[in-house]
């Protein structure tokens, strides 16, 4: 072939392939109206509140979180062992735990929308709400959901790609009676399950501008069985990473990127702070601070959101969690400043869904007796929260207790005193630290200890930041 010949075929070539990586592009950035712009450009808001369980005193509730907590670890560990004997060439597997008391968001789902309130879980991938023809139900916030009265609702077929991202909780109705429909059958730590139909429904959501944007097609369950303890809400929403979650399905319409800010457990509960989807949910200002997620976890756990957690400080005193790897605080080495433990088996995860912060054994031990020799106060023998480590403050009514400081392999999340410790009577005399050691080998972050912050997973960057926030004004 000659020099003009080869010239004029490179030209050609290289114009096609502008061409197809422009109808790519276009494609992908398509929204379902069929108009072309980045999905970053689509900002999404909805209300995040807090729940309280059901009792009377501030011990009681505390406990409840404790229990509820180390529940959570148990489930966790679980899910991560069952996709550890899984093939995931093949299949894949979610399940969850029911967290009252927690934190719940607004959804819309439906022709005409139907409003609903769902647990907010960054711990799970499924979606679901309990429906109108349930019949194992549970007492909810509002009018549950009902199929009959929207246009837009259909079923998943059995088998299919989408039922079969579902996983070993995933099974097929009987032919004669439902036509061959995914159904769903999740079962929680404490044997209470729900069940019900795979589905795909149109999905709400409110631009922060306050458009709405209507995008069909978006896979939940319909729960007909529910016998959770579900208090004030209507279902859970999924905001793990797996295929079938709400991050991953709705991704395309926002960029995968989202933030929430936690209220104090202090606050009052009729108040609502933002979950914000978009490039609104990415924060000005340069106190951002952002940490690496471990992706590399996810392909064999897809729904978690991973750390690399490596120590925990107290008072310029470092408990290491990681054996391989001797920090220093303070420009001293010493017994005091230096404590080895063993990493967690199944590492670190950040969790919406879980109140109390759960450490492995070895590091809670070695963390408690730091705050023992720091703390000036007496301690109580009191064990109505179930919490450890108590401590009378009197009459103190800003007790001299100390922060935490979680240290990552590439930054440090500075939490205060109320993030650390919690009050666990009505006159805020007694208060305790707000860890508990668990031999799940699992370490999770909770959400007390997020609370107050502006938590933000930016997914496209494999990151996850925080920064300090009047969540009621975000």
């Amino acid at each position: 072939m000659g020099i003009v010949n080869e010239k004029a075929f490179f030209l050609y070539l290289v114009t096609n392939l502008l061409v197809l990586f422009s109808a790519f592009t276009n494609a992908n950035l398509s929204l379902q109206g069929g108009e072309v712009q980045s999905p970053l450009q689509n900002s999404f808001k909805t209300k995040m509140t807090r729940l309280e369980p059901r009792f009377q005193t501030m011990g009681e509730r505390v406990a409840h979180h404790v229990k509820s907590s180390a529940s959570r670890a148990t489930i966790l560990r679980s899910r991560m062992q069952e996709f550890l004997e899984l093939d995931h060439d093949s299949d894949y597997q979610s399940t969850m735990a029911a967290v009252p008391g927690g934190y719940a968001m607004e959804i819309s789902l439906g022709s005409p929308p139907q409003q609903f309130m769902a647990i907010a879980d960054t711990g799970s991938d499924l979606t679901w709400v309990q429906a109108a023809a349930c019949d194992a139900c549970f007492r909810q916030a509002s009018d549950p959901y009902d199929q009959d009265k929207s246009s837009s609702y259909g079923t998943v077929s059995c088998p299919s790609d989408m039922c079969n991202a579902l996983g070993m909780q995933s099974k097929c109705s009987d032919a004669e009676d439902n036509g061959g429909i995914c159904q769903y059958a999740y079962q929680y730590g404490d044997s209470s399950v729900t069940e019900g139909n795979f589905s795909t429904e149109t999905i709400t959501l409110q631009k922060t501008d306050g458009e709405k944007l209507a995008v069909p097609n978006f896979a939940f369950g319909v729960g007909l069985h529910n016998s959770v303890d579900f208090y004030g809400v209507d279902g859970l929403v999924g905001l793990g990473q797996g295929p079938i979650s709400f991050p991953s399905q709705l991704g395309k319409q926002y960029g995968n990127v989202f933030s929430y800010c936690l209220q104090s457990i202090f606050s009052d509960p009729s108040t609502s702070s933002p979950v914000i989807f978009g490039r609104s949910a990415l924060p000005t200002s340069d106190n951002v601070q952002y940490t690496a997620l471990q992706t590399s976890e996810n392909k064999r756990v897809p729904t978690f959101w991973f750390l690399n957690l490596i120590g925990v400080r107290l008072n310029n005193k470092m408990v290491n969690v990681d054996s391989e790897q001797k920090l220093i605080a303070g420009g001293e080495l010493g017994e005091e400043s230096i404590i080895i433990a063993a990493q967690s088996v199944l590492g670190t995860v950040i969790d919406s869904g879980t109140t109390i912060t759960m450490l492995d054994p070895r590091v809670y031990q070695s963390l408690a007796r730091l705050v023992e020799r720091r703390v000036k106060y007496s301690r109580t023998s009191l064990q109505v929260s179930g919490l450890d480590l108590c401590f009378d403050v009197v009459n103190d009514r800003d007790p001299d207790l100390p922060g935490l400081t979680l240290i990552f392999q590439d930054e440090s999340w500075d939490l205060p005193k109320v993030n650390a410790f919690v009050p666990v009577d009505e006159v805020g005399q007694i208060w305790c630290l707000a860890v508990i050691p668990t031999n799940q080998g699992i370490q999770i972050i909770g959400n007390l200890q997020q609370q107050n912050f502006q938590v933000i997973y930016d997914q496209p960057n494999a990151r996850l930041g925080w920064i300090p926030a009047n969540c009621e004004t975000i």
